[in-house]
């Protein structure tokens, strides 16, 4: 599980944002507190991208393996 919280500089919730692992052909939305959760993502190397409106594309590349039960992705 990949979970996490997307914010605007300020600390507030970007409701709305796409979150995407590109490899995996796969995206959430994030919700009403910004936060967003992807399951049952398979071991191997990842870019997650986040896109809102108004707001930079913003990367994070990670890493998930089997020993790692959660990652947690602030942006």
């Amino acid at each position: 599980t990949v979970q996490g919280k997307v914010t605007d500089l300020d600390g507030s919730p970007i409701i709305g944002a796409t979150v995407s692992l590109d490899e995996i052909k796969f995206s959430k939305v994030t919700d009403q507190r910004g936060e967003y959760q992807i399951e049952n993502i398979p071991p191997g190397l990842y870019t997650l991208k986040v896109t809102a409106e108004s707001y930079l594309t913003q990367l994070r590349v990670f890493t998930f393996s089997p020993d790692k039960l959660c990652i947690r992705i602030l942006f």
